[in-house]
């Protein structure tokens, strides 16, 4: 049983073959690992948020705020490295304590040193007919959340969704496309990691060229075709490319999917402010895991069909195995860099 975090790095492998492991395991500890890893997740979407969104207020409006945004962004990219390399020191026995700790320190910290600014303005009562009671009402509007009303906005969740889901199905599933075109188990790990650097390298090269001035959207765009290559790379490939035509998509998609968590925050400020970032970014990642859990339910299916029955291994083998999920995929990209057209040549009123 291999147990993940974060970009598909191994952190525990349980063999039932090995006597020591037998009976160890009841009916208790996997209802705690069940509820530990819930939380695990949990408290890493609403840090990765309060970081974000605290960066993206305390820079809104500066020369700096691409950069910053891109190298606390970064972090999170580079996670799965560090999650890989303490777990080869510490071992299972102390890896979960040590990351514990370590979460709980610098979380506390962040609590502390950057406390939420209070509003300048505040409401103490809003009537039914609409009439405000008391209370200033300098900035009224900026209390209500609108931005779920618009067009604009789901059309960015449909695009990030389309395009950063086939970073998840990449991430998700690259250890059995390697084993899939017959490649070592030292590809595999050599690709978890070229994950890792690309997705952090891709957060901070779109954060230095945001601040260049260059359009979120047209950034947004690049990033989108940019994946649409890479998946169209692999699903070309012949059985003697295969293997350099996965690292160049692995390559080229991790740093597309790590610079789309870094425009998209610039793309929201920009478009519908700061005073509800956090509710905006916080509907708008939900598209990629929705759109990942799709991606990777098709990508099972087609590899599935693929395995070969007179063999008793249920594992495919042969470049058909990915071949229609990375076209499916490339599909979804292209429909994202569409609609992303659409939203930049949309009227303000219809947005």
């Amino acid at each position: 049983i291999h147990l993940v975090v974060n970009d598909n790095i191994t952190i525990a492998n349980i063999d039932d073959d090995d006597p020591s492991d037998a009976g160890t395991l009841t009916s208790v500890h996997w209802l705690l690992l069940a509820l530990g890893f819930t939380l695990v997740g949990f408290g890493s979407g609403l840090g990765y948020i309060a970081a974000l969104g605290t960066t993206a207020k305390k820079f809104s409006g500066t020369e700096q705020s691409g950069r910053a945004v891109g190298f606390v962004a970064a972090g999170y990219g580079l996670s799965s490295t560090l999650v890989g390399i303490t777990y080869d020191v510490c071992g299972l026995r102390w890896f979960f304590l040590l990351w514990a700790v370590l979460v709980a320190i610098v979380n506390c910290l962040g609590a502390f040193l950057f406390p939420p600014a209070r509003r300048s303005g505040y409401i103490e009562i809003i009537e039914e007919n609409g009439a405000i009671a008391g209370g200033n009402t300098e900035d009224i509007e900026s209390f209500r959340w609108t931005t779920w009303r618009k067009c604009s906005f789901w059309m960015i969740f449909y695009s990030f969704a389309c395009v950063a889901g086939c970073g998840l199905f990449v991430i998700n599933n690259v250890s059995t496309m390697v084993e899939s075109i017959g490649g070592e188990d030292s590809l595999a790990g050599a690709l978890v990691y070229l994950l890792s650097v690309c997705s952090c390298g891709g957060r901070i090269v779109i954060g230095v060229v945001a601040d260049t001035g260059i359009a979120k959207l047209t950034l947004f765009r690049t990033a989108a075709l940019i994946m649409a290559i890479s998946l169209l790379l692999s699903a070309a490939g012949s059985p003697s490319s295969s293997q350099a035509l996965l690292v160049a998509t692995v390559a080229l998609a991790a740093s597309s999917y790590g610079a789309l968590w870094v425009i998209i925050v610039g793309l929201l400020s920009d478009m519908y402010g700061k005073d509800h970032f956090g509710k905006d970014y916080g509907v708008i990642a939900l598209g990629p895991a929705l759109s990942g859990m799709v991606f990777n339910s098709y990508s099972a299916w087609v590899y599935e069909a693929n395995i070969d029955d007179a063999d008793d291994l249920s594992v495919c083998i042969g470049i058909s195995c990915y071949r229609k999920s990375f076209l499916m995929t490339a599909l979804a990209a292209m429909t994202g860099l569409l609609l992303l057209f659409v939203i930049g040549h949309a009227k303000p009123d219809h947005q």
